[in-house]
């Protein structure tokens, strides 16, 4: 099982092969059926993660369709190899992030042990869930601490040292294994193709799929299919783009996070992929969308909810032990409390009140030279 893969260390792809082909002949159903099977779960865990983080809003429809119909997901539907390693990935990254929101909103350890769990899984089948913890790193620091860049490490450091022990171990043990395991095949590290890499996985693949391209694939060497958009499409989509991160920009508040996380996502991709098969296969590889799929896995960034949402993926962050799926009774009367209290502070600050007032306190607030409140003029 932990025999690399064309550089991959993809133990849960072995079993799965294994599992279809163990009487000697492929069996094709079981192949077709492992791949609806995987898909399924996918779109599943989905929609779990956009009902825990923004709660159950018609919204969450709109990510939730974008990730079903992208392109970006298209190679991993028709080439069993690739749905190995994208399938679970998508699995493992939407129950890690759901996970992930839960523990940082209760810091209950049971939704860490199973966040780790899910992340696991995920490096199981691919290298590429390693990827997986940065993305949680951050949305801690961005949505569940405040201050500067190291008040805020030093808060999540503080607040959650048991995801630091879990994530920090995860990721040095599976290093440790994957080095040794890749050792003899791994690839030098060139930083030859690397803008044509960026122009070509960035620049045309991601460019092109990210407005519902790419409209024209290259299919010289099936099964894998490449994206070929015209250059004119390509700039028309990045027009679309722009206009679009813009638009958010000018009329959507406290929207940079989100464009962080799809932004060092993105560079994360270049990276491992300049650092294992485009030295090999040359920047054309970037061409291939299944090593940009993983946009198609952030609804977040692709919806950016309104305020009153964005405070709801929040709540509950800073209260031990709160409950997560809905207010307590305690926590219903505490908020009745204060909005009393709001409101007679509303009541008593009022021009109408200020007016009233000298009435109410008896006449010998009225006798002359007291500084009556009332307007001078005929009774």
């Amino acid at each position: 099982m932990l025999t690399p893969f064309n550089g991959n260390l993809m133990p849960g792809g072995h079993v799965i092969a294994r599992a279809v082909g163990h009487t000697g002949l492929v069996n094709w159903t079981a192949a077709a059926l492992s791949i609806v099977v995987m898909h399924a779960l996918g779109a599943l865990s989905a929609v779990w993660m956009l009902v825990t983080l923004f709660g159950r809003r018609p919204m969450i429809l709109v990510p939730l369709i974008l990730y079903l119909s992208s392109s970006m997901a298209t190679p991993s539907l028709i080439w069993w190899t690739a749905a190995m390693n994208g399938l679970p990935l998508r699995v493992s990254y939407f129950l890690a992030i759901t996970l992930w929101v839960k523990y940082l909103r209760s810091r209950r350890l049971q939704w860490v042990a199973l966040c780790s769990l899910a992340v696991a899984g995920g490096l199981f089948f691919w290298v590429k869930a390693i990827l997986i913890i940065p993305v949680l790193g951050f949305l801690a620091l961005a949505y569940f601490a405040s201050g500067s860049p190291w008040m805020r490490v030093y808060t999540v450091a503080r607040r959650y040292p048991a995801a630091l022990v879990l994530g920090g171990g995860l990721a040095a043990a599976y290093a440790v294994l994957y080095l040794a395991q890749t050792t003899d095949q791994s690839r030098p590290f060139t930083g030859t193709p690397a803008l044509q890499l960026v122009g070509t996985m960035l620049g045309k693949a991601f460019g092109s799929t990210a407005v519902g391209g790419p409209w024209v694939w290259n299919n010289f060497a099936p099964p894998t299919a490449y994206a070929g958009p015209p250059m004119a499409a390509v700039t028309m989509a990045w027009i679309l783009i722009t206009l679009v991160v813009g638009y958010l920009w000018l009329r959507r508040t406290r929207t940079l996070r989100a464009w962080v996380l799809v932004l060092a996502y993105l560079m994360a991709d270049v990276l491992l992929l300049l650092g294992s098969r485009a030295p090999t296969f040359g920047a054309g590889i970037g061409m291939e969308l299944r090593y940009v799929a993983g946009f198609a896995d952030h609804p977040r960034t692709r919806c950016r909810p309104r305020h009153h949402a964005s405070r709801r993926f929040r709540r509950e962050q800073w209260r031990p032990g709160a409950p997560t799926a809905g207010p307590s009774g305690s926590a219903m009367a505490e908020r009745g409390s204060v909005a009393c209290d709001r409101s007679r502070r509303r009541r008593e600050q009022s021009a109408v009140r200020r007016y009233l007032a000298p009435s109410e306190r008896g006449p010998g607030l009225h006798a002359e030279g007291q500084g009556s409140a009332r307007p001078a003029g005929p009774d």
